[in-house]
């Protein structure tokens, strides 16, 4: 769903913003330079802080950075904004697949693995339209605020979730 933010909103960034084509588009690309530059950091932190943690502190750091980008009023900030939700939303990929590396027996490994990958591709294509739906109905700047602080409840869910329910389970 983050992935997809600038091609619904184009023209209002470029408007707001006086960007050009070439300028929006190096902004765009902001968010596939951190994730995939984060790919190995983020596996070497999983291992040292545990993916669980850090795959509410990616989800977190994506709701922030994406109510910063709808408050903000400069290139730079958005710049800023889509650099940070990228390399944030690294940790959404890896992060699952070392949980199920742990928690599933390996036999079931690349079925999750695509399951997780589907998931993504998913947000990303049929995300698209809704926004584009809220973006019209109650503009680009409040769609986003909202969309950020439903990554960070989610974040609260994810939390609440791997650490009290799942764990409990684990236990019994």
């Amino acid at each position: 769903f983050i992935r997809v933010i600038p091609s619904v909103i184009t023209n209002e960034l470029m408007h707001e913003f006086s960007l050009n084509a070439s300028m929006l588009g190096f902004i765009s690309s902001l968010f596939y330079y951190a994730y995939t530059a984060m790919q190995i950091p983020s596996g070497l932190m999983c291992d040292r802080f545990g993916p669980k943690r850090l795959l509410v502190v990616g989800l977190f750091g994506c709701g922030l950075a994406t109510i910063f980008f709808g408050s903000t009023h400069s290139a730079a900030s958005i710049s800023i904004a889509r650099f940070i939700s990228g390399a944030m939303s690294a940790f959404a990929f890896i992060c699952p697949l070392v949980l199920t590396s742990n928690w599933f027996p390996s036999q079931y490994f690349a079925l999750i693995a695509g399951i997780i990958q589907t998931m993504g591709c998913l947000g990303a294509i049929f995300g698209g339209g809704p926004l584009a739906v809220l973006v019209n109905q109650y503009g680009w700047r409040t769609t986003l605020s909202y969309a950020g602080l439903i990554g960070i409840a989610l974040s609260c869910l994810v939390l609440f979730f791997l650490c009290f329910v799942f764990c409990y389970f684990l236990s019994q």
